[in-house]
C-alpha cells in the first residue's frame, strides 16, 4: 500500500474483499476451486510423508528401475556399439529378448536358494496332491472293487471244492485221467500226468488263459450233465429230470 492510499477508502476495502481467500469468504467459483485444490495437494503430501521409509525407497526404486537409461548415459553407448536398439529384440536376427532381465532385490532375511526350494517344493507337492486325485477311488468304486474281490474269493473256493468233487466221482467210475486237467485238484493232477508234447503245451498254455469264473462254468455243466451233481445242493440227482428239481447252475440261483 502507498501512502497516498487511503486504507479506509471504499476502494482499498473492495480490493481487501476481492482479495480475501480464508475458507469463510470465498465467494467466486475460482477461489473456491483453487481451495480445493490446496487442501487435496496438502492431504496428498501429508499422506506421502506417513509412509515408512521402506515403502518409499520402494517406490523410489521400482521408478528409477522403469525408466529406460538416458541416450546420453555412458552404458547406454556401450550398448549401442554392441548393437543394441532401443525396443529390438537380442540377437543377430532381434529374435531375442526385448525387455532387460528385472531385478530383485532382496529385503528378507531368507537364505538366497530358499525362495527357488520352496517353490519347487509346493509345485511338487501340488503334482503329488493332482495324482492322488486322479487315483483315488470314490466310496462307490471302492465298494464294487470290494464286492468284487469278495466274488472272486468265493468263486475259487466254489472251484476248488468241485474240483475235489470231480476227482472223487471220476475216480469211482474208473476214470485215470481228467476231461480237463484243471478238473481235478493240482495234486490229483500230478498224480496222473504225463510227458507231454508239443500239442499238450499248447493246450496247457491256452487253459492259463481262462479265468476262474469260466473254469467253474464249464466244471459246473461237466459235475451236471455227466454226474448229476451240485455242489451248492451238496446232492447227487438220479438223471436228467431229476436235477430239474435244482434251482440252476451258479450259486447265484441257488442264493446262497
Amino acid at each position: 500500500m502507498s501512502d497516498d492510499e487511503d486504507y479506509m477508502s471504499d476502494a482499498f476495502l473492495t480490493a481487501a474483499a476481492n482479495n480475501d481467500i480464508r475458507p469463510g469468504l470465498l465467494h467466486s467459483h475460482s477461489q473456491r476451486r483453487n481451495h480445493e485444490l490446496w487442501k487435496k495437494k496438502g492431504s496428498v503430501q501429508e499422506q506421502e510423508s506417513r509412509k515408512p521409509t521402506a515403502t518409499l525407497e520402494l517406490e523410489a526404486r521400482k521408478d528409477g528401475l522403469d525408466k529406460p537409461i538416458a541416450q546420453d548415459n555412458k552404458g547406454f553407448a556401450m550398448m549401442s556399439k554392441m548393437g543394441f536398439n532401443p525396443g529390438a529384440g537380442l540377437g543377430r536376427h532381434g529374435q531375442g529378448r526385448v525387455e532387460p532381465i528385472g531385478i530383485e532385490v532382496k529385503t528378507d532375511k531368507q537364505g538366497l536358494g530358499r525362495k527357488a526350494v520352496v517353490q519347487e517344493l509346493l509345485e511338487r507337492k501340488r503334482k503329488m496332491l493332482e495324482n492322488h486325485r486322479k487315483n483315488a477311488l470314490s466310496v462307490e468304486d471302492f465298494r464294487a472293487s470290494m464286492s468284487e474281490k469278495a466274488q472272486e474269493k468265493q468263486t475259487n473256493l466254489d472251484l476248488m471244492k468241485s474240483q475235489r468233487v470231480c476227482h472223487t466221482m471220476d475216480q469211482d467210475w474208473g476214470i485215470e485221467e481228467p476231461e480237463e486237467k484243471w478238473f481235478w485238484p493240482e495234486f490229483a493232477r500230478e498224480e496222473s500226468e504225463e510227458e507231454e508234447d508239443d500239442e499238450g503245451s499248447e493246450e496247457h498254455d491256452m487253459e492259463e488263459e481262462l479265468t476262474p469264473k469260466e473254469k467253474l462254468e464249464l466244471l459246473t455243466m461237466y459235475l451236471r450233465r455227466t454226474h448229476y451233481f451240485c455242489i451248492w445242493c451238496g446232492v447227487k440227482y438220479q438223471d436228467d429230470d431229476d436235477i430239474r428239481d435244482c434251482p440252476g447252475p451258479t450259486r447265484y440261483d441257488h442264493d446262497v
